[in-house]
């Protein structure tokens, strides 16, 4: 019978105590009580053996220690020994039923007096099944937790305030906070940006009233702990509760940070090629991997002649391209070197061809292509224009024939074969020479070229004198005592188109260059009848070979002068003996300016050249040419121009050894033999010589005249010693020569023998 302490007992069976018993008795979670001191059960309700599987006599036979796991009852004898309080809540236990099963219950007591002894009421709530579920739920928070932290994106959650509910491992590593750092921290606060945050609060705001759709993604700035900014990219999505009410939001970010800088390089990377494409001084065209082209750059374009839009619709192998070897023949597509580099998978390098463009110029190119390695792509093809180097390089060849060809035929065939070398370099047709007697007024028709006589006249006139009054419109070159293009011939008044002899075909264009010896014109030499017009660059060709030609002239003159005078002194006798050896000493020198005349020079150039090839002693050339100098002679007048060449020789003069050998070469060009000298000690004195030279001034009504040199040098290389010659030599030191004209003249440039 169950009492409460330290009051009576209620007889009234209606009473206090009544209801209590009932309520014990009837109450579905187990209640039992237990006397404090033997730990026996005093009595138990229904719940309670209906729970644990006993019957009444049985669990009363028990203790609490029986219901107990035997490894719980050390606990179990712990807490008794604690003092106790009338009301307790001892926690959370492990009760055995009678199957063996163990089961978790939730233990509230309270102490009082049963049937005269100190007994403890024991209510005991069975939360095996919460625990269960509560574990499973721990299991799948744990897991979740898990899932977020593996994650690589930023995941985070805010609150209506916009504090941080959730943020995932990564998300603290990408922010450089501790695990958990960050939970309850307000994000706009903490992690955006102080610019950015009203612009995040109105998106956040916007994500609360449903204004931002689920897939719309959104890119801002978030702070690290340190102060880096990252660029993180965001999906976000509201959290609302089951009545719609917004809860928060639930976001993951990408760190695109990398990304954004990687995108940034890629632009300027593309914009640097696009500058460098475009303005790339060479002219670069890309195909894809059939040979349909598909970029090209102005540069390629202007050499090409051939539009962008034309570019888009051609193929490299196509037969619109007019293009042609060195030689002047056709190149067939299989030749041309986009076409072998895409065939045969190899690059192909500087090779030389020429593009015939509609107005019948050429532009010869060096071209280099190499196949792409990009899928869809066939090759990149780079084109330089060599046009000036290869003119230079045939004026020079036709120089040296010219001069070859001079030692073995006669005046007439040189003069013949001087035009035809005009006309190859020109593209003429037409090729005439003209000596102009001494009184300037008489004119005697030398020659004509071999096609000229050939093909384009059949008239006599070889040896024909007639005045200049007499001549055509090609005498303007006389008057103006300058080179002159008539490209429009037919545009010319008839009263000036006359002259040509009966049986010539008619002149297109012409091109008309005077040679001038001193104050005197002696020669013209004309080419006509070009595909398309003459430019400057024909009018320097005509007048080198020109030049050229009637320096040997002279010099054939001069030497046929010297036989008959040696004929002559052979028939004097021993007194006029001395009197040949000064005309041997004439014949070695040049008139006008003292040093050594061509022939000699050679000669000089010859021995040295032995010299050093047997002791292997080096040896150096220099060729130098007065610039502009014809526009002295036709601005001072060729006495001015005289008196500036002899001041140059004896400018060059001061300055040489006297084992070093001076030598007029032709014209207002000269050479300067340097036995044991190399080309790096043959530049400081080429130097001295070219300032010396700038410095000069000679006086005149107009003003003071003054020239400048242009200065080439050339070693000879022991190493190929034997297979060069004094002609090699000479004409390495004329390409460097023209190598500083070109690079603008009044410069010292040395022979690159590499």
């Amino acid at each position: 019978m169950i009492k409460k302490k330290s009051q009576k007992t209620h007889k009234n069976p209606q009473g206090g105590e009544y209801d209590f018993r009932l309520l014990f008795a009837n109450h579905p979670v187990p209640m039992w009580v237990y006397d404090l001191q033997t730990l026996a059960f005093l009595d138990v309700n229904d719940a309670a053996l209906e729970k644990y599987g006993h019957t009444r006599s049985e669990f009363l036979a028990l203790t609490i220690k029986d219901i107990r796991p035997t490894e719980d009852i050390a606990s179990l004898m712990n807490n008794l020994e604690q003092k106790r309080r009338p009301l307790q809540h001892s926690g959370e236990w492990h009760h055995r039923l009678k199957n063996g099963q163990v089961i978790d219950v939730e233990i509230t007591s309270h102490t009082l007096e049963f049937e005269g002894r100190k007994a403890v009421l024991v209510m005991a709530q069975d939360i095996t099944d919460r625990k269960r579920a509560e574990a499973a739920m721990l299991e799948n928070k744990l897991t979740a937790e898990r899932y977020l932290n593996i994650a690589a994106e930023i995941i985070v959650s805010l609150d209506r305030e916009g504090n941080i509910t959730l943020l995932n491992e990564s998300g603290h590593q990408l922010l450089g906070y501790d695990t958990m750092e960050l939970i309850g921290k307000n994000w706009f606060d903490t992690c955006s940006p102080e610019e950015e945050r009203n612009e995040v609060r109105r998106f956040f705001e916007m994500l609360e009233k449903g204004e931002v759709g689920v897939t719309e993604t959104h890119e801002n700035s978030v702070l690290t702990k340190s102060g880096e900014r990252k660029i993180i990219l965001w999906h976000n999505t509201a959290l609302r509760d089951h009545s719609n009410r917004f809860m928060g939001t639930l976001s993951s970010g990408e760190d695109i940070t990398a990304r954004m800088e990687m995108e940034k390089a890629l632009r300027i990377a593309l914009a640097k090629y696009k500058t460098l494409f475009e303005c790339f001084p060479l002219g670069i065209t890309f195909t894809d991997e059939s040979g349909n082209i598909l970029e090209t750059n102005p540069i390629a374009e202007k050499l090409l002649a051939v539009s962008r839009d034309e570019h888009a619709q051609r193929k490299i192998n196509d037969s619109e391209w007019h293009i042609i070897r060195s030689d002047g023949t056709p190149m067939p597509p299989d030749e041309f070197a986009s076409v072998q580099a895409l065939k045969e998978r190899r690059m192909v390098q500087n090779a030389e061809m020429g593009i015939v463009k509609p107005d019948h110029s050429t532009t010869w190119l060096s071209v280099t292509a190499t196949p792409l390695p990009f899928e869809g792509h066939g090759v990149v093809i780079a084109y330089s224009d060599i046009t000036a180097r290869k003119r230079t390089e045939d004026a020079l060849k036709a120089r040296v024939r010219l001069s070859q060809f001079a030692e073995s035929h006669t005046l007439d065939e040189l003069l013949q074969k001087t035009l035809d070398e005009a006309e190859i370099l020109t593209g003429s047709q037409i090729g005439f020479a003209h000596f102009l007697e001494a009184d300037q007024k008489t004119l005697n028709l030398q020659t004509w070229s071999t096609n000229t006589l050939k093909n384009m006249c059949t008239a006599e006139g070889q040896g024909q004198h007639y005045t200049v009054d007499q001549a055509g419109v090609w005498v303007d070159c006389i008057y103006a005592r300058a080179p002159v293009i008539h490209n429009d011939y037919a545009s010319l008044p008839a009263s000036r188109r006359k002259g040509l002899p009966q049986g010539h075909v008619p002149v297109i264009r012409e091109l008309v260059v005077p040679v001038l010896h001193g104050d005197l014109i002696v020669a013209i030499f004309g080419v006509g009848n070009k595909a398309g017009d003459y430019t400057r660059d024909d009018v320097e060709v005509v007048v080198q070979l020109a030049n050229l030609t009637w320096d040997i002239v002279q010099r054939k003159q001069a030497e046929e002068e010297l036989q008959n005078a040696k004929n002559a002194l052979e028939k004097i006798n021993q007194e006029l003996q001395s009197s040949l050896i000064r005309e041997k000493q004439l014949a070695h020198t040049d008139m006008l300016t003292g040093v050594n005349n061509r022939r000699y020079l050679y000669e000089l150039a010859t021995r040295e050249f032995e010299i050093a090839l047997r002791y292997h002693r080096p040896l150096s050339m220099m060729l130098f040419d007065l610039d502009h100098f014809k526009k002295v002679n036709d601005t001072f007048g060729h006495t001015v121009g005289d008196q500036i060449l002899t001041q140059v020789t004896q400018a060059a003069c001061a300055e040489l050894r006297s084992a070093d050998a001076i030598g007029r070469y032709g014209g207002e060009e000269f050479v300067i033999l340097l036995p044991m000298t190399n080309a790096q000690q043959a530049y400081p004195l080429a130097e001295r010589i070219r300032k010396s030279v700038a410095a000069l001034r000679v006086p005149t009504p107009m003003g003071d005249a003054a020239v400048t040199l242009s200065i080439g040098i050339v070693e000879l290389m022991q190493a190929r010693a034997h297979s060069e010659s004094v002609d090699d030599m000479i004409r390495h030191a004329d390409q460097a020569m023209y190598a500083a004209k070109q690079a603008g003249r009044n410069h010292t440039l040395i022979f690159d023998q590499s």
